[in-house]
């Protein structure tokens, strides 16, 4: 069973469900954009990403979709992060026809591939935290119960003193 579209006429929840007005236009264009999404996919179960590296690969790589028309000077990233009149201005680009989705060609997945920044619907965006060896550190590994005279409890260890990355600019 799939979405059968965004709610409309009497049915349509008003803003009053939210505890602002802006909260409601966020919502309507998380809303609008998933809805674009499901119609240019053909897939009902489609969903939006709001990061960049998500998108890339759950919208673009999988759907072979691009998000056209993103303003430059707005922030790629969850709506909910945005100013009212951000999403405003998102919401008219849409209803004028000037945010959509398109087919993403061979050239722009292969260049998707290459960088992010050639995958984003905007030219600004919240860089992806670096990848790390351990998510872990701290945290206790379970030691086998065979003997519990032959084999008592280790003491809890902190792991490394260090940062998990270090930043060329702080050094």
């Amino acid at each position: 069973m799939g979405r059968t579209g965004p709610r409309n006429g009497k049915e349509k929840a008003g803003w009053h469900e939210y505890s602002s007005r802006g909260e409601a236009e966020r919502a309507v264009l998380k809303e609008i954009l998933t809805m674009g999404l499901v119609q240019a996919s053909g897939d009902p179960g489609a969903e939006m990403h709001w990061t960049v590296l998500t998108f890339r690969d759950r919208v673009l790589f999988f759907y072979r979709l691009l998000l056209v028309g993103w303003p430059r000077d707005i922030m790629f990233c969850n709506p909910s992060a945005l100013n009212v009149g951000e999403v405003q201005r998102l919401l008219a680009l849409y209803a004028q026809h000037r945010l959509y989705f398109r087919r993403a060609t061979p050239g722009d997945v292969l260049a998707a591939g290459e960088s992010l920044y050639n995958a984003c619907p905007g030219l600004t965006f919240r860089a992806p935290p670096p990848e790390t060896c351990r998510s872990n550190l701290g945290e206790r590994w379970a030691r086998p119960m065979v003997d519990r005279a032959k084999y008592p409890q280790r003491r809890a260890r902190d792991g490394p003193k260090s940062k998990r990355w270090v930043d060329s600019d702080s050094e």
